[in-house]
């Protein structure tokens, strides 16, 4: 993965991509059905794929000097309790920043 490819690398400004989600459409251009899905509309999928290695997280958080920007779904990844505490950490930062999606404009 590209996370493999960074080790020993730093650089001043670090995006990281996590925006797997917490459901699943089981073929393309599949409509949410909450009838029997419920809230999320489609199969829940509890599977962080490679970011499930504790290396990799450490790799990807800690190669930037200046700026780390996290994209992803929080509720998908805090389930994790590895990600919950990098995500508490960032919340009661002085220096850390929390921006849900329906903040942005």
């Amino acid at each position: 993965s590209p996370v493999d490819r960074f080790q020993g690398m730093e650089r001043n400004i670090i995006i990281v991509s996590l925006v797997r989600s917490n459901c699943i459409a089981n073929f393309p251009n599949q409509p949410p059905n909450h009838e029997d899905f419920g809230d999320l509309g489609y199969d829940e999928q509890t599977s962080l794929g490679f970011a499930e290695f504790p290396n990799r997280l450490n790799v990807a958080l800690s190669r930037a000097k200046r700026l780390l920007v996290i994209v992803g779904n929080s509720d998908h990844f805090r389930s994790n309790p590895q990600y919950d505490r990098v995500y508490k950490t960032i919340e009661n930062s002085l220096y850390g920043k929390i921006i849900h999606a329906n903040e942005v404009s």
